[in-house]
């Protein structure tokens, strides 16, 4: 299989491929991760520049759905009640003033 499929199509403004990459549990398109670099390797630098930034969106988008999911299930309210507490407690200062003082930042 492959990772990478050209495609010219009038629709792909700024590339003159598409990427097409298919989840199958620890698998993408059928290939090892391994194979996967293997082949990442072999890319021309455009393509590689592309690629690179398409796991890094994947990769961003992950990060967020994790976070989102850690908050609906509640694991930061603990520290978020201890903030506001120090808040009321007069235990922080505005970040203007922090990112001010080059003795606090």
């Amino acid at each position: 299989m492959v990772l990478v499929r050209r495609m010219d199509s009038e629709m792909v403004v700024k590339a003159s491929f598409k990427l097409e990459v298919f989840r199958n549990g620890d698998k993408l398109a059928g290939m090892e991760v391994a194979e996967i670099i293997r082949e990442a390797q072999k890319l021309p630098e455009k393509e590689l520049q592309i690629l690179a930034r398409a796991v890094e969106e994947a990769s961003a988008a992950a990060v967020d759905a994790r976070f989102e999911e850690d908050i609906l299930a509640g694991k930061f309210d603990a520290m978020a009640a201890e903030a506001l507490k120090d808040h009321t407690e007069g235990k922080t200062i505005e970040l203007d003033a922090f990112l001010a003082d080059p003795g606090l930042s």
